[in-house]
């Protein structure tokens, strides 16, 4: 039992060493976590940031993507009769194809023949 117990305080010794070693480790590391404090409250705003950004890009998205519905619309880009063409016949008092075929040979026009 002797030869266990100086085998055990033979083993144990370091430790009376290691806990000062340990105490400054603790200290290093408060001290670390405390430098960092600032940097991970600044990561909370870049990424509150980033999050409200993100929302802002997509409000711009949905105002062009109506901007360019309006503007294919009001130009008859989508293949429909636009607004400014509509205003054009209301002016005009006809539509572009009214008057192509008129200009083909209608009777309304001056100098051509009647239709037979």
């Amino acid at each position: 039992m002797r030869a266990e117990l100086t085998r055990v305080r033979e083993q144990t010794e370091p430790l009376a060493d290691l806990l000062p070693a340990l105490q400054r480790l603790e200290k290093d590391l408060g001290t670390r976590l405390e430098v960092l404090a600032p940097v991970d409250e600044r990561l909370a705003t870049i990424e509150r940031t980033i999050d409200e950004l993100a929302g802002a890009v997509g409000a711009v998205h949905e105002t062009l993507v109506g901007v360019k519905d309006d503007i294919q619309r009001t130009t008859g880009l989508r293949g429909d009769r636009g607004v400014m063409e509509r205003a054009r016949d209301v002016f005009t008092g006809g539509s572009q194809e009214q008057d192509r075929v008129g200009s083909q040979g209608s009777a309304s026009e001056p100098g051509a023949e009647p239709p037979t």
